[in-house]
């Protein structure tokens, strides 16, 4: 079928939005014909990625977009999920999912977060974008795991009633149809803001072609106090109790210990733990997002040190 009418994508707005605001003003009678014209056989969409998008929707972003590669940045959160791999293996994934074959590739990745979590909304941003577009449409920056605030309002985001679910197949739910007219809205500031802020920050800041691992930086930024030389290791259930005791105010109540260890060593690139670490730590987002290299035979020397902790 060749597609009638293919919506402008909004600014920040979530693909699995825009899947679903043409699914609406297409006038399909249900979500599974919608994704039948757009998707490759079989093909799957996700909330927080994207689908497997056919050859004839693929043109079509080329020829508007010029590399729909930035597309799938500005509109996903595979900055969020990937930012802490190496340049390589982004290229890889985000080539895969640009050609429409990986779109799957992540799913490991989405599985770490085992909450359940609904699609968010800001009502300050609903009332803006039906007053500039017509219509209100999901943010990608609103989705983020661990954002509680719309840190442009400054105020408490809202849920809706769909769950992200990361093995099911998605039903396409347009925000218009479901997110009320002149909710009212709840102003914060503090951590809640202040935190939200810095997981936004985390998913706008450039992908950089220099790796370092993120383990060994924040490894070497733990305080003294936590390394038992007695017992060469690191006290991570006292830093995940000191982590959650700041947190715990606005929902994060669980971080297993053995978490921190995985990221410390390098076998996770867990961003939900490495994100909360840098905030407890207080590291910048820019030092965080692009950590320095190791420089001088002494930091190679220390670093050797700090190994054996672990």
């Amino acid at each position: 079928m060749s597609i009638a009418y293919l919506p402008e994508i909004y600014p920040d707005e979530l693909i699995y939005s825009w899947v679903s605001r043409f699914y609406c003003h297409n006038g399909y009678l249900n979500s599974k014909d919608a994704l039948k014209d757009i998707l490759r056989s079989n093909g799957r969409l996700t909330f927080e990625f994207s689908g497997q998008f056919n050859t004839e929707i693929g043109a079509l972003l080329n020829k508007f977009l010029g590399d729909c590669r930035t597309f799938y940045l500005d509109h996903t959160l595979f900055t969020y999920y990937t930012r802490f791999y190496d340049n390589q293996s982004r290229l890889g994934w985000l080539n895969g999912i640009a050609t429409g074959r990986r779109a799957a590739v992540f799913q490991n990745l989405l599985e770490l977060d085992k909450s359940y979590r609904y699609l968010q909304y800001c009502p300050l941003c609903t009332i803006d974008d039906r007053y500039h577009r017509g219509e209100t449409y999901y943010h990608r920056e609103h989705q983020i795991p661990g954002v509680v605030c719309c840190v442009r309002h400054k105020c408490f985001l809202k849920q809706t009633n769909i769950r992200i679910h990361q093995k099911k197949e998605v039903d396409l739910v347009p925000a218009e149809q479901i997110i009320p007219v002149d909710e009212i809205a709840v102003p914060t500031n503090g951590l809640a803001l202040e935190y939200s802020r810095y997981l936004v920050d985390v998913l706008n800041a450039p992908l950089t072609a220099d790796y370092v691992p993120v383990g060994k930086f924040l490894r070497d930024r733990i305080d003294a106090k936590f390394f038992r030389p007695s017992e060469r290791s690191i006290d991570l259930m006292a830093i995940s109790e000191e982590m959650l005791n700041l947190l715990k105010s606005i929902g994060i109540t669980s971080l297993p210990y053995y978490y921190l260890g995985y990221v410390i060593k390098g076998y996770s690139h867990d961003p939900r733990v490495i994100i909360m670490l840098g905030y407890y730590l207080n590291i910048p987002v820019e030092e965080l997002c692009n950590p320095p290299p190791t420089g001088s035979s002494a930091e190679l020397y220390l670093e050797t040190e700090r190994d054996e902790y672990l």
